[in-house]
């Protein structure tokens, strides 16, 4: 009998919980990720199906690079072993990602591969790490994610509708030394600076519901107090005439989606040297 679509989901069960919450909630975005695109398989549109990849592609180097940090802070014996099969996995991902997009290759070999791989390494090669920090504890851990105090760490505002892209763009400016504050739209964040909070620097989404990032981006710059601000706008509008509609209403610099982790950290360091 052939497989329906909801054949092809992954649901997420106790198999796959490594007990580190951080890496958890990665997985359960990752394991969102390849669902909808599952749900989008029967459309026909391969320049949507492209973008979905890219931005699976951006998601799996940023988990990469953030689960290796975590193993590194933690003394993780294996994790030159554990990298090798992330560099791995990359280097078949991308192939397949030509494939796609220059060969015409159906974007359900892509699905069958990193479900395959999600699931055999989260529960062989993942569950080797939750184990060791079992086995020795993860005290060190949070001794080296508490270095530095609140007070003395910059502050990002994260202006983002979507509670999936904030936590993740949290976990990153978080990682990268900066604490963080959320906003679901550019009404709540207005309404957070006109209560006093000043970031040090804002990242701005675009289309969001109640007031859009332009919107937003207006309303500062009217206001002596927080056009100083610098913003980086985060967008998944391609066209150039967008861009430069948010620079000319005062943002700083832009980042596009899917964000690239390293493209994004670069970004933010360059606005706030």
């Amino acid at each position: 009998m052939e497989n329906t679509v909801s054949d092809k989901h992954i649901d997420w069960s106790k198999k796959f919980e490594l007990g580190v919450h951080e890496i958890d909630l990665q997985h359960h975005y990752f394991i969102d990720l390849i669902n909808r695109m599952v749900d989008e398989l029967s459309c026909d549109d391969a320049n949507y199906h492209e973008r979905l990849i890219r931005e699976l592609n951006a998601y799996v180097k940023f988990h990469f690079v953030s689960e290796e940090n975590l193993m590194y802070r933690a003394g993780y014996p294996g994790i030159e072993e554990h990298r090798q099969h992330h560099f791995d996995l990359i280097q078949e991902l991308n192939s397949k990602q030509i494939n796609v997009s220059e060969a015409g290759s159906h974007p359900e070999e892509v699905i069958e591969f990193l479900t395959s791989w999600f699931t055999n390494h989260t529960i062989i090669e993942d569950m080797k790490f939750s184990d060791f920090l079992k086995s020795s504890g993860s005290d060190k851990m949070e001794q080296t994610a508490a270095q530095k105090s609140a007070e003395d760490l910059m502050t990002v505002l994260i202006v983002e509708d979507q509670e999936s892209n904030a936590i993740l763009l949290g976990k990153l400016v978080e990682k990268a030394g900066y604490q963080h504050r959320y906003a679901e739209n550019g009404k709540m964040a207005l309404d957070m600076l006109h209560e006093g909070l000043r970031p040090d620097l804002i990242l701005l989404d675009i289309v969001m519901p109640v007031m859009n990032g332009y919107e937003f981006l207006d309303a500062c710059h009217s206001d002596q107090d927080l056009r100083t601000i610098p913003v980086i706008m985060l967008t998944a509008l391609d066209d150039a005439s967008d861009v430069l509609k948010a620079v000319k209403k005062g943002a700083t610099d832009y980042c596009t989606k899917p964000i690239d982790p390293n493209d994004l950290l670069t970004t933010i360091k360059r606005v706030l040297a």
